[in-house]
């Protein structure tokens, strides 16, 4: 691992304004507690007097050990003074309430350690569809994102993991499960590190929030030659390469099995990439043969090297196993792009009407709304605001379309998305023509061809009152419809 080169040269002037921050947020934590009047749940505010009594507590040590410009000692002081105004309250409740304590660290905050499980497989996904996909910008975009979110959830919790260490939390709180939890997310992080390397900028931007740290995702920089090895084994990589040789329908402008292999594994040289990129844009027989190596990659535990995994099995039982993908049938997708375009995928699509008068709160700050879930078929009113969350289970190219109540249809929003990663669009505001209206989520294994096509079937399929879930062979639909008055 590469070590990075950091002197905390923060100015005492900005110093004092974030410390200051910190400790006016511990103190209104623990005064709030359990229950705000701002609408902060229990596991908000546990999470914020930790955190921020970890970096104020970190603050003043800096500030003792240094010698302060002397037109600086005044609020130097004050700032101590007020920390243990904190302290005080913090004592005094962490020994009425260890219970609650207790029970919101083993469940919510475990859950949210858990969680960050899923954000690195996210960004290591994201990292690998990369290798497939033209639309570089689109993967990097979407990679800063969930590496940004995953950095700020992990420091803002191994900062609470390293608090309840603490004698004043210790003796009161069992936080043993959340522990866990935190060590196996840091063990996958160091693992993943290397994934980092593209977005080391967002690292250095989280590191800038702390004072002087030490932790080594901070001190370390991620090394692109330092990711893990594939896990899938060396015998079920060639079991595919033979069965992808003995195929006869594979056409001999197709790249070599051993450059397939090589690109899967992210291992082909970079003048080689936009070949096989290409090809693969355009072979389905080539891109069964990389998305199986990739699945089972995904689906071989760490540590341990099957032989051959379940889904290896079903592409390697397939008569025969690469055959050339026909445009009217399912029946000769890949195991993956055939669990995608089956209608039986699992796709999610919600919509969230925000309620002004209420309060949700996220880790690093919050907004005064409250998204309530609108069920198909509610009721809207113009003037109401709303958001739209959607996941697909697998990796999918999804379109959402907005219906209004002239039938007219416009695109929300059109795009690759990673498996089970949420997305979300909105807040979005209803206008004074009222009527049915509806959002559609249409969801396919691959590019959908001619959408404008499609939008126009969509369109009199809604004239014609046709089943709009069954139109297409090819795409999956869900649609939540709204009586807009």
């Amino acid at each position: 691992m590469i070590s990075a080169e950091y002197t905390y040269n923060l100015s005492w002037e900005d110093m004092f304004a974030q410390a200051t921050e910190d400790v006016s947020t511990f103190v209104r934590a623990v005064k709030d507690w359990p229950e705000s009047s701002e609408g902060y749940p229990p596991d908000y505010l546990l999470m914020m007097i930790l955190s921020c009594r970890a970096r104020t507590a970190r603050a003043l040590q800096i500030m003792d050990n240094a010698e302060l410009p002397e037109e600086y000692l005044p609020y130097a002081e004050q700032m101590e003074n007020l920390f243990q105004k904190g302290e005080k309250i913090l004592g005094e409740i962490s020994a009425s309430d260890a219970e609650l304590m207790e029970k919101i660290v083993s469940k919510e905050l475990k859950k949210r350690a858990e969680n960050l499980l899923q954000s690195l497989q996210q960004i290591r996904s994201l990292v690998q569809q990369g290798w497939l996909t033209e639309d570089e910008q689109w993967v990097e975009d979407d990679l800063r994102e969930t590496a940004h979110d995953f950095l700020l959830d992990f420091q803002e919790l191994n900062l609470c993991r390293k608090e309840l260490e603490n004698p004043v939390f210790r003796n009161a709180v069992n936080a043993q499960s959340f522990t866990d939890a935190m060590k196996s997310a840091e063990n996958k992080f160091r693992q993943y590190f290397g994934y980092f390397h593209a977005i080391q900028d967002i690292t250095a931007a989280v590191r800038e929030r702390e004072y002087n740290p030490e932790d080594w995702w901070f001190t370390e920089i991620p090394d692109e030659d330092n990711v893990p090895e594939p896990g899938i084994s060396p015998e079920t990589a060639e079991t595919l390469f033979q069965a992808y040789k003995n195929s006869p329908d594979i056409p001999e402008k197709c790249p070599d099995p051993e450059e397939l292999i090589a690109y899967a594994f992210d291992e082909l040289t970079a003048e080689n990439n936009p070949r096989i990129r290409s090809h693969l844009s355009e072979c389905h027989n080539c891109l069964n043969l990389v998305m199986d190596l990739r699945e089972a990659d995904r689906e071989t535990p760490d540590m341990e090297k099957a032989e051959v995994m379940p889904v290896l099995a079903a592409a390697i039982q397939r008569k025969p196993v690469f055959e050339k993908i026909a445009a009217d049938t399912l029946s000769s997708l890949s195991q993956k792009a055939k669990t995608i375009m089956e209608h039986t995928l699992s796709a999610t699509l919600e919509l969230f009407q925000w309620e002004p008068s209420l309060a949700s709160m996220t880790v690093r700050g919050g907004s005064s709304h409250e998204e309530i879930p609108v069920k198909n078929r509610d009721v809207l009113h113009s003037g109401d605001r709303f958001s739209i969350t959607f996941r697909a289970d697998q990796d999918s190219y999804v379109y959402l379309l907005f219906r209004d109540s002239a039938g007219e249809i416009v695109r929300l929003f059109e795009g690759k998305t990673a498996s089970k990663e949420s997305q979300k669009l909105g807040p979005f505001q209803l206008d004074d023509n009222t009527g049915d209206e509806s959002i559609l989520m249409l969801t396919s294994a691959f590019p959908i061809e001619n959408p404008e096509e499609r939008i126009k079937q969509i369109k009199l399929a809604y004239q014609q009152n046709t089943e709009i879930q069954t139109l297409f062979s090819d795409i999956a639909v869900n649609i939540i419809s709204f009586q807009h008055e």
